[in-house]
């Protein structure tokens, strides 16, 4: 009995993982007034993705957790956080906000993610995201697939190729936000 609490006791916890590079400088700290706010949306996943668990896909229907790393929070909580980070940082002429901000939002953001997970090919990222208007008009809705090939399927890789699969998504979304807002 001893020798089986003393292994459970010497078990490691897993490593933590978020998406991006860490909070944003100071300099991108910015005044709100006379900006138009953009809101993103929490981001909506399936289920068997929406947990703290890192998830891989192996041999097509078979679904892996992760027992040495897992994401700081839920998966949906992480990818809004550095989604709207990210916006931030790429478009300083709108402030982005993940929630209820003092003005009424100009755009809303909302994106619906199919797939997002590590498999033995690379990281595979789908959905959709859409942009609407203050008025509740669709101003812009787009599907997307990214892959990013992995050679690596341990978590900090597999986090990594995530983290470039949602450059990728954001670099596409702020295009979009910058013609929105200079019409």
């Amino acid at each position: 009995m001893l020798l089986a609490l003393s292994a459970c006791s010497s078990a490691r916890a897993p490593d933590l993982y978020v998406l991006g590079d860490g909070p944003p400088d100071q300099a991108h700290i910015v005044e709100v007034l006379d900006k138009p706010v953009v809101r993103v949306e929490r981001v909506q996943l399936p289920d068997y993705l929406d947990s703290t668990e890192m998830v891989t896909r192996q041999d097509g229907a078979k679904i892996e957790t992760s027992t040495t790393g897992q994401w700081v929070d839920r998966l949906s909580i992480v990818i809004t956080r550095e989604v709207a980070q990210s916006l931030a940082a790429q478009e300083p002429q709108v402030v982005v906000s993940t929630s209820a901000p003092v003005k009424t939002p100009s755009l809303l953001l909302t994106i619906h993610i199919d797939e997002f997970e590590g498999e033995p090919a690379g990281c595979v990222f789908s959905g959709r995201w859409s942009i609407v208007g203050k008025d509740g008009k669709e101003l812009d809705d787009q599907e997307f697939l990214i892959t990013t090939p992995m050679n690596d399927r341990r978590d900090a890789a597999v986090a990594a190729a995530m983290t470039r699969d949602l450059d990728q998504l954001t670099i596409r979304i702020a295009a979009v936000l910058r013609n929105l807002v200079a019409l």
